[in-house]
């Protein structure tokens, strides 16, 4: 079955933000064209053995810190300690019923986010998304589709594409499942990055906007880079 595909659809207003967006993706097309991907390491740039579905080498493979310890049943956060929830499930509402990722941030897996998003390195979202499928084959998830976190207009122009929904689309074609667009991004929010908790949420509120048609009935998977106060 073919996979359905749902786009983040921009009105644009003028012409000259509808072409500062062509451009960027004719930028960002050629730059992933320079990398060669499945020939060298997407961390260290030595010449691959052979393709790998991490599109590592075995030296930078060894150094990811897979998120399959001990880990809060809820967020899905490494825990260091014998509980089974982390004090931030224990006292806050949480409006998901789990969360999973296959990696921990840190190292080599934040350095490989961060020319993902920021570095034009798109393709990487192939090889994230070959990890995302491990940890979702091994957790009992019932998923009717799957969505994503929007960007907003001034993020897709300035960056191009949304990583989140890259990420979406790769892992539905793997899952054979249908990403639909169930979200809109509303309002324009200050970065997240290095905000407390109270001060993300407080960023956040009222930025998303929901297609209650869509998502009525169904068990959706979220999707996102990144997870930090959830």
């Amino acid at each position: 079955m073919k996979m359905l595909e749902f786009r983040y659809k921009l009105r644009v207003k003028s012409n000259k933000i509808y072409d500062k967006i062509v451009k960027n993706r004719a930028i960002n097309g050629i730059l992933n064209g320079l990398y060669p991907q499945d020939f060298t390491c997407n961390y260290c740039n030595k010449e691959l053995e052979s393709p790998t579905r991490s599109g590592l080498c075995n030296e930078c493979e060894r150094k990811l810190k897979y998120n399959d310890k001990g880990i809060c049943l809820t967020c899905g956060r490494p825990l260091d300690s014998e509980t089974n929830y982390c004090l931030s499930c224990q006292n806050t509402k949480r409006y998901f019923e789990f969360s999973r990722s296959p990696l921990v941030y840190d190292g080599v897996a934040r350095k490989l986010i961060y020319q993902f998003k920021y570095n034009n390195k798109r393709y990487l979202a192939k090889y994230f998304a070959s990890l995302m499928v491990d940890t979702f084959l091994d957790n009992p998830y019932t998923v009717d589709c799957i969505t994503y976190v929007p960007a907003s207009k001034s993020r897709l122009v300035s960056r191009g594409f949304n990583q989140s929904e890259l990420l979406a689309n790769e892992l539905g074609e793997k899952l054979k499942l249908d990403v639909v667009c169930a979200l809109t991004k509303i309002k324009e929010t200050s970065d997240q990055v290095g905000l407390s908790g109270k001060e993300r949420a407080d960023n956040l509120e009222g930025a998303f906007k929901v297609d209650k048609d869509i998502v009525k009935g169904k068990n959706i998977l979220l999707v996102d880079d990144v997870l930090t106060t959830g």
